[in-house]
């Protein structure tokens, strides 16, 4: 389900990609890694403790590339690598916007990289952001 900008104005709530509810039909869920499947996204092969490892030390190495810029510079770098992420979600370019902007001014920005490769903690920030940006609409 694709939403177009003319689906959301700022008086209104956001809309909720039914992807990243729990229990729909729609659910995001049989592509995402859980504790059970030990699966990489969409794939059925096993996520290898090298390949996580990789991950993990990539996000360092980003992380701490960025740690004698200014925070606002932190924030934009991060970005850049966040709002793609959130617009692979079928939100429009002003929702996804919203949503990346909230998190880069609400979290932790190390654990907020991190957290882009884990799904299940991704999914979740997602959706208290959405909660966050709707309230505040």
């Amino acid at each position: 389900m694709a939403y177009s900008e003319n689906n959301f104005r700022g008086d209104e709530q956001l809309p909720v990609d039914p992807r990243l509810v729990h229990g729909g039909n729609t659910s995001i869920d049989e592509n995402v890694q859980t504790p059970s499947s030990k699966t990489s996204i969409g794939t059925s092969e096993p996520i290898s403790k090298k390949h996580v490892d990789s991950a993990y030390e990539e996000i360092e190495q980003f992380m701490d590339s960025l740690k004698n810029k200014s925070i606002y510079e932190q924030k934009m770098k991060l970005g850049a690598r966040l709002f793609p992420k959130i617009r692979e979600l079928d939100f429009t370019s002003a929702v996804a916007s919203k949503i990346t902007l909230n998190l880069l001014d609400t979290d932790d920005l190390r654990g907020l990289a991190h957290s882009m490769h884990d799904p299940d903690k991704f999914r979740q920030r997602i959706l208290v952001a959405i909660d966050k940006v709707s309230a505040s609409n």
